[in-house]
């Protein structure tokens, strides 16, 4: 309890708090399978809920045109600039494409980082997520027009066989392009400011997908979840009255013919 407060007093966020204690828990359970202590002592200690944590935000339409035109902008200036100066090419437009790779597919970042250009099937349109960590992560993905228009040049470009190579070496993937993404919302601030992390790109496009009525079960296999988790994707799923309303309706109709 000491412990909580003192984290309260420092300004951590609840849930924050929520993910310490847990994770004291689970040492706690395997200290005293290894008798080093008598008891979990986390029992006793209540611990926050998660109930009013925002985990994500989902873009509007207007929110994303926004995101990506000014990534086109930036990268339209990055490249003026490096012309002029003779230095390397612009990143934003790795942060374009792979930002609509993400809201298209709804892959995890890292997938996309660690994709290799011999687990794209642009012929019959299919992206191989090959080295996912479980099961469910390893999976076939199959490619939107606009996914296949991205992928094309990059997997037939010479580059080392990455989707995304490092500007410093071919051969290795590139790191996390946070720090661009940054930048772009930065660009944002005089206009309509944005704020959200890249996850939130993979939030949008399961969002947008349990809204068009996607089925839960296709919907965790796309996203890398198990079946047998289907609460990991219930946050995506809004339903409002309306929407009951007129299921139970529909419903009504059939059993009456």
């Amino acid at each position: 309890e000491d412990f909580k407060a003192k984290r309260r007093k420092m300004g951590v966020k609840e849930i924050s708090i929520r993910h310490d204690l847990h994770a004291l828990s689970l040492f706690y359970q395997y200290a005293v399978k290894k008798h080093w202590a008598r008891e979990n002592v986390i029992r006793k200690v209540q611990i926050p809920s998660d109930a009013d944590a925002v985990r994500m935000n989902v873009l509007t339409p207007e929110q994303e045109k926004l995101y990506f035109d000014t990534c086109l902008w930036m990268d339209k200036a990055a490249r003026f600039v490096a012309s002029m100066n003779g230095t390397g090419e612009s990143s934003y437009r790795d942060l374009f494409d792979f930002g609509r790779l993400m809201i298209q597919q709804g892959c995890r970042p890292e997938e996309l980082l660690e994709l290799e250009k011999q687990n794209v099937d642009l012929m019959n349109r299919w992206l191989y997520v090959a080295d996912g960590k479980t099961k469910a992560a390893r999976r076939r993905l199959k490619l939107t027009a606009e996914s296949v228009a991205i992928l094309a040049p990059r997997v037939q470009s010479l580059s080392g066989p990455f989707v995304f190579p490092s500007p410093k070496d071919p051969q290795c993937h590139r790191g996390p392009t946070w720090r661009v993404h940054g930048e772009v919302l930065e660009a944002t601030k005089d206009k309509t400011p944005l704020s959200f992390v890249m996850y939130d790109l993979r939030h949008t496009f399961a969002t947008r997908a349990a809204a068009d009525g996607m089925p839960l079960a296709t919907l965790a296999a796309i996203l890398g979840h198990s079946r047998n988790s289907l609460r990991c994707v219930m946050k995506y799923v809004h339903v409002d009255a309306g929407s009951i309303d007129a299921e139970t309706v529909r419903i009504k109709q059939i059993r009456a013919s």
